[in-house]
């Protein structure tokens, strides 16, 4: 999902208390992130719940690449009225949270970002003579925002107790289209971004 796109999701897409939810469809929620299945970043080895790599690499022929690596595990949104599972396949990450950024050169100690960002290249036996990256986190106790398609799927253990009626948990997921928005930005400050981001965008004049 492009920056104009997640834009005008997240404006139109107003927020919901977690205990509000009434009925499926698109909703937006804002809490504190539980981990579940926590990930571990390849370059760095922290553990989260979703991190964003982002490289620019630049060849002896003056050719630059940009690539992006970027995974989420499901968690847990909890915002002080209730608890909302969130189905992270597909989703778009917008994470301000910054904790590393270096300037490399390729074949040196920073061999383990090379490592992880080959696979996302356009020829990964090309060598990079020098590159930019940086790493982003969200990480479980940290704040969330998340904009999605509310489903009810049937939960199978709380089923398999009560064998006479399907119990239903209420998941956030990407849906058919592709829309789900997870950000470590609250919603206001997430528009406040994003509008900046495009705004970078446009050419002078």
């Amino acid at each position: 999902m492009n920056v104009t796109k997640m834009l005008d999701l997240v404006e139109q897409v107003q927020l919901h208390r977690i205990a509000d939810l009434q009925q499926d469809g698109v909703v937006a929620v804002q809490g504190h992130a539980v981990a579940g299945q926590a990930l571990r970043s390849p370059v760095s080895g922290i553990r989260a719940i979703a991190y964003h790599i982002v490289a620019d690499l630049v060849f002896a022929d003056g050719t630059i690449e940009h690539v992006v690596d970027s995974h989420a595990a499901d968690f847990v949104v909890e915002d002080g009225s209730g608890r909302l599972e969130v189905s992270a396949a597909r989703s778009t990450l917008a994470l301000a949270r910054q904790y590393s950024i270096s300037n490399e050169r390729g074949g040196s100690a920073s061999a383990a970002v090379l490592r992880a960002l080959q696979p996302h290249t356009r020829n990964p036996d090309r060598i990079p003579d020098r590159f930019t990256w940086s790493e982003h986190f969200l990480e479980a106790g940290e704040r969330v925002y998340v904009c999605g398609v509310l489903r009810s799927m049937v939960d199978t253990r709380r089923s398999a107790l009560n064998y006479r009626q399907n119990a239903l948990r209420p998941t956030l997921e990407a849906g058919t289209r592709g829309q789900l928005v997870i950000a470590d930005l609250w919603r206001g400050d997430l528009i406040a971004s994003l509008e900046s981001q495009l705004a970078a965008l446009e050419p002078p004049g």
